[in-house]
């Protein structure tokens, strides 16, 4: 942000808002134009005075979904002074309907409802199927009723529009499980239980299920010793056979990022290829900018990256081929991930690669994340839908 910043504004001061409470309240009151800080910043209790911000631009406004989380309390309260606002994101509604909520009322204060529940209680009802109706679902007509609300706000640039980048191609790769990690699948999913060496692993209630089947698809098992400390307790793998057949056969000439959600799995791919780049949680900022070197610079050919950790603000135009070794709930998770390589400077074809074993719940959890892009589809259709007949009156 400072960079382009600079850029496109080369005579007005800009100031980066970073480093300890103190270095940001100097930061604060060096009279900048401009103050580039993360959503972590409005969480530190500043008394920032009315009148003395002009226009609040909120990037990656996915970090906003929850109405009651503090960084965006702080900033709904701090944007009810502020005459201009704009948030930037690629997705109107990362999950679910109901996240559209938190972002336009910073725009537009109680466009959608004075409150959250309110605006909850007008547009959802309880889902009668789940557990103790804990789970809300959409009223007839509500993606059509909020859209004719929120479209007058809403500026869409596609990339086709803007960009000339080149297409993306999406495969899945369907893995057959081995005899073995078949029959600790299927323990797991009927008794909730696997019996190893080491102890039993149970799975509480049906979301640790989820992960523990997500788990043994992806050749690991979270255990637990004596003690309680986590343990990795190491399976059969036909998933990992398989991403070494590609890395090592159809893709040896090319670089690739290798995209994980699980700690055990970078530590199988360290334990296999201990000289390629890694992006991991937790990581020093020196360790991660020489890592991304490396692979920029292709003295690494492979990056393997959690994809929590790396789906912001990285530029990886020098690849273009990625594997999802396993996938995560969030649309923001593998909308940002894909976007690292489909950037301006890009020009190749930019290829996707999902490995899913075949018979698990790996399937249903890339089903549920591209609903949810379906559901970003069909708001911005409907978005485009109501702006072109108001154009054509």
């Amino acid at each position: 942000w400072i960079g382009d910043c600079n850029k496109v504004f080369p005579k007005i001061t800009i100031t980066p808002v970073m480093g300890k409470k103190q270095d940001k309240i100097d930061a604060f009151n060096s009279g900048a134009n401009i103050y580039v800080t993360n959503y972590e910043t409005l969480n530190q209790g500043f008394n920032i005075p009315e009148g003395f911000f002009d226009i609040l631009v909120c990037d990656e406004a996915v970090k906003l979904k929850n109405p009651n989380a503090k960084w965006t309390k702080n900033i709904t309260k701090i944007s009810k002074t502020i005459k201009h606002k704009i948030i930037i994101s690629g997705l109107i509604t990362p999950n679910n309907l109901m996240e559209i909520y938190a972002p336009f009322n910073i725009i537009e204060f109680g466009i959608l409802g004075k409150s959250f529940y309110q605006f909850r209680s007008k547009y959802f009802t309880p889902n009668p199927y789940s557990y103790m109706n804990s789970e809300w679902i959409p009223k007839k007509n509500a993606e059509s009723d909020i859209m004719k609300k929120v479209e007058r706000l809403v500026v869409r640039h596609k990339k086709s529009e803007c960009l000339d980048l080149p297409d993306k191609s999406h495969m899945l790769r369907e893995i057959n499980m081995s005899p073995e990690q078949t029959r600790d699948y299927k323990k797991m999913e009927k008794e909730f239980i696997l019996e190893l060496s080491e102890g039993n692993v149970t799975a509480v209630n049906a979301g640790a299920k989820i992960q523990k089947l997500q788990q043994i698809s992806s050749g690991f098992i979270y255990a637990q010793d004596e003690e309680g400390k986590r343990l990795t307790k190491r399976l059969h793998n036909q998933k990992f056979k398989e991403l070494q057949g590609m890395l090592e056969g159809e893709l040896i000439n090319e670089q690739v990022i290798v995209f994980a959600s699980y700690q055990a799995e970078i530590d199988i791919f360290r334990s296999h290829y201990p000289n390629e780049s890694y992006i991991v949680g937790q990581q020093k900022t020196s360790d991660q900018e020489e890592n991304i070197k490396r692979f920029h610079s292709g003295e690494s050919r492979i990056l393997f990256a959690n994809v929590q950790a790396s789906k912001y603000g990285l530029t990886f135009t020098n690849c273009n081929n990625v594997i999802y070794y396993s996938l995560t709930y969030s649309l923001d998770d593998l909308y940002q991930s894909q976007e690292r390589i489909h950037r301006i400077g890009q020009t190749k074809n930019c290829n996707y690669i999902y490995l899913i074993a075949k018979d698990t719940i790996d399937k249903k959890i890339y089903q549920a994340v591209t609903k949810k892009q379906s559901l970003n589809d069909m708001l911005y259709n409907m978005i485009e839908d109501i702006q072109q007949k108001k154009e054509n009156k």
